[in-house]
């Protein structure tokens, strides 16, 4: 983004990017906070008003703000869903961003599982982009099964999630601070040329 001041349009009315940017994590927080603070502050404003804002302008977001955005989305889906419910809500829409934010944080067990993942349901005959879209075809107040819905028998998916963090001994979200702490400086940089 070269210095440029990007509009983009919010139900009729240009936005700017930094303005986006700015609803999500304060220019405070940015300079001063530590890396927990950093993704506590864009965590507590993602699932806010401001959040929608954000969300609706992903795609243009910086990809450091995408990797905070979809490891938080991850985490929060895995803890209240499963890798199943990940994988049928929206956030498993972004399936392959976030194993590409998994690697860029540095959270390489947790790549190749979900990477794995991804080949078993494809090896499946199941496009993972089309889970969603299966579930989204099923009549209101319908009882089902993941398992009746996509036709796949979900054990081998389900073993390989076993391997995910939160069953293991460790924490993405140390990933996800370091990752944050180190790149402080191209974060403050990418939200001045906005």
């Amino acid at each position: 983004m070269s210095g440029a001041i990007f509009k983009y349009y919010f139900e009729g009315e240009p936005m700017e990017l930094h303005k986006i940017l700015n609803e999500l994590i304060s220019w405070e927080t940015l300079h001063q906070g530590s890396a927990e603070d950093i993704v506590s502050e864009i965590c507590m404003n993602l699932y806010s008003d401001r959040g929608i804002q954000a969300r609706t302008y992903f795609e243009q977001l910086p990809m450091w703000l995408q990797d905070i955005i979809l490891i938080i989305d991850f985490d929060t889906e895995l803890n209240m869903n499963g890798i199943i419910g990940f994988l049928e809500n929206s956030s498993g829409q972004y399936l392959d961003e976030t194993i590409d934010s998994l690697k860029r944080i540095g959270a390489d067990q947790d790549y190749l599982t979900l990477h794995n993942i991804k080949l078993i349901l494809m090896s499946s005959g199941i496009d993972p982009s089309l889970l969603r879209a299966n579930l989204n075809n099923q009549s209101e107040y319908t009882i089902s099964s993941s398992q009746m819905i996509h036709g796949l028998d979900f054990d081998e998916v389900l073993d390989e999630a076993e391997n995910l963090y939160l069953n293991q001994d460790r924490n993405i979200f140390e990933n996800l601070f370091e990752y944050v702490e180190m790149n402080r400086s191209l974060f403050i940089r990418e939200m001045e040329e906005c």
